[in-house]
């Protein structure tokens, strides 16, 4: 009888061990809303903007101006398995949950993911006006492509940053959640085939959250295209830490 006792504990110790072993397989659990992955400072970002060589053809902020939200890191190269790895089970909101500030927004808002090629840095190529991967402001984790343009000599206001083909099953008004950064005087808009929305941004130390919604905005009809912009309308240097299309069904 002594036997039973010590096989239980065996077992048990032995399940024990196999769990530990699959949680181990597991990525941590996100932590949200998602801290930074780099320091930054707007302080040092208005500084580095005011420089006399800050401005770079073709009409660019220079790597160092960027590097004010990179952690200092003066490079402007991209590798997305490192800076922003694809793996949903770390994002803070994956595809189909929404932000608090999105929930708020209607009882029956639903949110979508977005392909990281719908993505677009729309910046002269090769230039320091778009670093990091573009590709990383699908996932909700902290860490962002960062956009760095003054103001252009024409007088213009500049898309560099366009997510493409957002689309819903559902009728309804397309809105979307943008989390940034920096030193921004920036326009975001949402736009259908039916009409848009939009939503001036401005300087913000953290991340902060954008909702672009307008109840006033035409429905739109099931799987019809939409589209996000932000137009740069001021000297800006931002990280965007992600966007989340959502719309309100009708």
């Amino acid at each position: 009888m002594a036997l039973r006792p010590i096989l239980i504990a065996l077992f048990v110790g032995a399940a024990i061990v196999a769990a530990s072993a699959c949680f181990g397989d597991l990525p941590p659990p996100a932590l949200c809303p998602a801290p930074t992955k780099r320091p930054g400072n707007i302080g040092v970002c208005s500084g580095a903007m005011g420089q006399p060589n800050a401005i770079v053809p073709p009409g660019c902020y220079a790597q160092f101006v960027s590097a004010c939200l990179a952690g200092g890191d003066p490079s402007c190269t991209c590798d997305e398995l490192a800076q922003c790895p694809p793996d949903p089970r770390v994002w803070c909101y994956p595809p189909g949950d929404c932000p608090p500030a999105v929930n708020a927004v209607s009882p029956k808002v639903a949110c979508s993911g977005i392909e990281r090629s719908a993505i677009v840095l729309a910046v002269p190529v090769p230039s320091t006006c778009g670093c990091g991967c573009a590709g990383c402001a699908a996932a909700c984790d902290g860490i962002g492509p960062i956009l760095a343009m003054p103001p252009q000599p024409d007088g213009g206001a500049p898309m560099p940053f366009v997510v493409r083909d957002i689309r819903f099953p559902v009728a309804g008004r397309i809105g979307a959640y943008v989390r940034y950064r920096g030193v921004v005087s920036a326009s975001v808009q949402v736009s259908t085939g039916t009409g848009g929305s939009g939503k001036m941004i401005g300087p913000a130390p953290d991340f902060t959250d954008a909702v672009v919604w307008d109840p006033g905005t035409p429905p739109a009809p099931a799987g019809s295209p939409a589209q996000l912009g932000i137009t740069l309308m001021g000297p800006t240097v931002m990280e965007i830490d992600c966007i989340v299309p959502f719309i309100v069904p009708l």
